[in-house]
């Protein structure tokens, strides 16, 4: 998810410009056409975060599976990796505070009405100022090898973390799809294959299980 960064030759007053622009237009059109229930601030900023609208949030999951799957679901040719942190502080709901208001970097766990958040067992941070870094302890750094990725995502899946779970609207569901009928290879690009189930022909699954 795409980190909100300085706009080019710009300061850090245009950037908090910036900021506040996306935010408030977000707001506008997500609480004018339905989008959004009766949410704090601070979880809307996250539904824009989630939906692809850069921001100073870095959400988390507490859930090592979950984690697995956002590291190995991409970039088949680069390693991944899954990072569990300390952090500095006790998480709290996101309350009433607004975002842009906050004096020091804080934790919070997102309203239950945000169901993407609440289905990836999500913890999210937030600094004081959007060109900040995060204060933890690291705890742990495991690396998940480029060409060990597609079998991570098939074990996962086979015990029901997948797109459609972790993201439960008709784009989850549609990438699950895609993902399903895709096959990918070790090491390679995933590859499309077009198949019709016929006699003598393998069905998706099976020729999956031959592949890997």
């Amino acid at each position: 998810m795409g980190r909100l960064a300085r706009p080019p030759g710009g300061t850090d007053e245009d950037l908090l410009r910036l900021e506040r622009a996306l935010f408030d237009e977000f707001r506008f059109h997500a609480e004018k056409n339905g989008f959004l229930g009766d949410v704090s601030d601070m979880d809307a900023l996250l539904a824009a975060q989630h939906y692809g609208v850069p921001t100073r949030l870095l959400d988390w999951s507490q859930d090592a599976r979950v984690a697995a799957y956002f590291a190995a679901e991409k970039d088949w040719k680069t390693d991944g990796e899954i990072i569990g942190i300390k952090l500095i502080g006790t998480p709290s709901d996101g309350g009433t505070v607004h975002p842009f208001d906050i004096s020091k970097e804080i934790a919070f766990f997102p309203d239950s009405n945000l169901h993407r958040a609440k289905v990836q067992k999500a913890v999210v941070t937030i600094t004081a100022k959007p060109w900040l870094r995060l204060h933890f302890i690291e705890q742990l750094s495991l690396i998940i090898r480029s060409e060990h990725k597609c079998q991570v995502i098939s074990g996962l899946e086979r015990r029901g973390i997948s797109r459609f779970s972790l993201f439960p609207d008709f784009s989850g569901l549609a990438d699950m799809l895609c993902s399903k009928y895709t096959f990918r290879f070790p090491g390679s690009k995933a590859h499309s294959i077009a198949w019709r189930r016929e006699p003598g022909i393998l069905s998706a699954d099976e020729m999956s299980a031959q592949i890997l």
